[in-house]
Formats: structure tokens, C-alpha cells, sequence
């Protein structure tokens, strides 16, 4: 039996305030956030056999051109990576996978959104446009539960309005008042 008196004594515990709000505060936007992702110098697209994020699924294209999100396969393909690639910069990044299908989504305008039910304080994200698992993180925290499946959304509960809004302009997501989460 463990005794209170001595693990607060031993072990102090400090009130780091609502993380959730703290790490929706300090997290970038969503061109900064790309910015930060691991690049991958070197890679000789010719070697490789090639699928491309259609937003929906992958496609087998030819040499990858377009900025997206790309499978690398090999001659037999097997999937060895899952890439983002910017063609202004000529460079290719790797992350989270929803991160990495959230960014080709933004990249090609799609008009992605989140709707905030106010009075039970349920943030709905469709399932297809999954946040980057760090944006993601900050949703988690403000219940400590994972999100919940209804239909074709993901459903965090218990997320402040400060959070939601703030996240969803950080990501460039159309955010507005809805009663999925009733």
C-alpha cells in the first residue's frame, strides 16, 4: 500500500496548466509545421516504382513531378516509404502518415474542415482528413481519450473552443458550429 505523504513529498507534482491549450499556443502553422519535417536528400526516382495520393488512394504514375504524397515501391512493389514531395523546392519530406495525406490535402486546396459543437464541447474531423498526429496530440490531451468513430468522422470530446479554433486556423481548416457531436 503505497503511503500519500510520501510520494507527494518525494515526488512533487507540478501544475503545468492545461497542456492541451498550452501546446495549441506554441504549435506552427501548417507551412512552418512542413518546414520541420525530416527531409530525404538523394533519392534517384528512376530506381523506383512510383504511386500517387489522389486524395482518395494511390495511383501508379510515372516519375513523381507534382507536389504529394507518394508511395516509393520497389521493381516488385513492395512499399519501402511513404514520402511528400514539394516540387518548388525540389524536396521530399517524411512524417506521420496522416500528417503527410493532411499536407497533400492542403497543398491541393481541398477544402478541409472541422465543426465544433459548443455545448458538448465534441470537435468533429472527417476520418479522411486526419490531422498531422502532432495537432492531433493537443486534442488528445484535453480529455487524455483517443478519439471516437461516428460514421465517417473522428470525434474528440471535452476540447475547448480556445483549442479547436486555434488548431484549425493553424491548419487552415474551415472550422464552424455543427451538431455532430449531439
Amino acid at each position: 500500500m503505497s503511503n500519500p505523504d510520501f510520494i507527494t513529498s518525494n515526488f512533487p507534482i507540478i501544475n503545468a496548466g492545461e497542456t492541451s491549450k498550452r501546446l495549441a499556443q506554441i504549435l506552427p502553422d501548417i507551412a512552418t509545421w512542413q518546414q520541420s519535417l525530416r527531409n530525404v536528400p538523394g533519392i534517384v526516382l528512376s530506381r523506383w516504382e512510383w504511386k500517387r495520393f489522389n486524395g482518395d488512394d494511390f495511383e501508379i504514375c510515372g516519375i513523381p513531378h507534382e507536389t504529394g504524397m507518394y508511395q516509393m515501391c520497389d521493381q516488385n512493389r513492395n512499399l519501402r516509404y511513404t514520402l511528400f514531395y514539394n516540387q518548388n523546392t525540389n524536396i521530399w519530406y517524411q512524417g506521420d502518415w496522416y500528417g503527410l495525406r493532411f499536407l497533400a490535402l492542403y497543398h491541393h486546396a481541398a477544402s478541409c474542415q472541422a465543426h465544433y459543437n459548443f455545448a458538448t464541447k465534441c470537435l468533429a474531423i472527417p476520418v479522411k482528413q486526419r490531422w498531422p498526429e502532432l495537432y492531433e496530440r493537443a486534442l488528445v490531451l484535453a480529455s487524455g481519450q483517443l478519439p471516437t468513430y461516428q460514421g465517417n468522422w473522428l470525434l474528440y470530446q471535452n476540447v475547448s473552443e480556445e483549442v479547436a479554433y486555434q488548431l484549425s486556423q493553424k491548419l487552415n481548416v474551415k472550422y464552424e458550429e455543427a451538431l455532430i457531436c449531439a
